[in-house]
């Protein structure tokens, strides 16, 4: 073979191996390696708690929260677009600055007008939920069917919790409270496939005891160096791990964060404005 064209077969066929790694599977991971033999939980409140999980080997950081929706000191807060004052999306600080929620995550994928503005959230663009919103029982944003949501049910001054596979099912209507994703990961103890599984931060939410207990799960990716994120299934495996019978995926990527009692729990500054957020604050 001509070393010109011995050099360009090389070239392409590392293009597209390093590619298949990137776009799906980097490896397969076995649960152990990510899946620690018990977590630490930080007591916050008596209803709240939070783990950090840092494996520096794999390598990997992500961050849970165990709340107790039974408790009746909790309210659910929430922050979509639609209907506030300034109808903007917005940074997660400048919500812990205004309104002090407990903990608070973003929710729903959305749409953006300047794509530059992901990654500098000083630049004007508009920002549209795609997906389902419910705040005290009034839609806010239109259900996509595709998509999966959270949702919370009052039952006196508590809460029960529900995951649909889609929005488009009747039974989310009668929520006080609902949250847009993109796919349920967990049924029934169940762990559902995807055709493609990258590597990337996530951002999702589980549910064990009957819905009476919340998980939430932020796993890190935008630093490869120090984590590299996981897949979806992995995701669920932890939910899995962790009792939840039920689990779902919010939007992740670089939208990724979580803040606990005014501190952002993830190792790098949250960079991105988002329009929908979901969270808890002490009554």
């Amino acid at each position: 073979m001509h070393p010109k064209k011995g050099f360009f077969a090389l070239f392409l066929f590392s293009f597209l191996f390093f590619s298949c790694l990137s776009e799906n599977h980097i490896f397969e991971a076995p649960a152990a390696s990510y899946i620690p033999d018990f977590y630490v939980w930080n007591q916050v409140t008596p209803e709240v708690s939070y783990a950090d999980v840092v494996i520096p080997e794999f390598p990997l950081i992500y961050h849970l929260v165990k709340i107790d929706l039974t408790s009746t000191n909790l309210e659910v807060f929430e922050y979509h677009e639609k209907g506030e004052k300034s109808d903007r999306a917005v940074m997660i600080t400048s919500l812990e600055e205004e309104a002090h929620p407990l903990v608070v995550t973003n929710t729903s994928p959305f749409n953006y007008s300047n794509r530059l503005a992901l990654k500098f959230s000083w630049m004007p663009s508009t920002y549209n939920s795609v997906g389902i919103h419910i705040s005290e029982g009034a839609v806010k944003s239109e259900p996509v069917q595709r998509y999966c949501a959270l949702a919370f049910f009052k039952e006196g001054d508590s809460y029960r919790a529900s995951i649909f596979d889609s929005q488009s099912e009747e039974g989310l209507l009668f929520a006080d409270y609902a949250f847009g994703g993109f796919f349920t990961i967990l049924r029934n103890y169940e762990i559902l496939k995807f055709p493609a599984n990258n590597y990337d931060s996530r951002n999702g939410a589980g549910l064990a005891d009957d819905g009476k207990t919340l998980y939430l799960l932020a796993v890190e990716g935008e630093r490869q160096s120090k984590s590299i994120g996981l897949p979806y299934p992995d995701c669920a495996e932890i939910f899995l791990n962790l009792g939840c019978r039920d689990a779902m995926q919010f939007d992740g990527g670089g939208t990724t964060c979580l803040f606990i009692n005014g501190e952002n729990i993830l190792t790098y500054k949250p960079f991105r404005k988002s329009p929908a957020f979901m969270g808890f604050r002490l009554k």
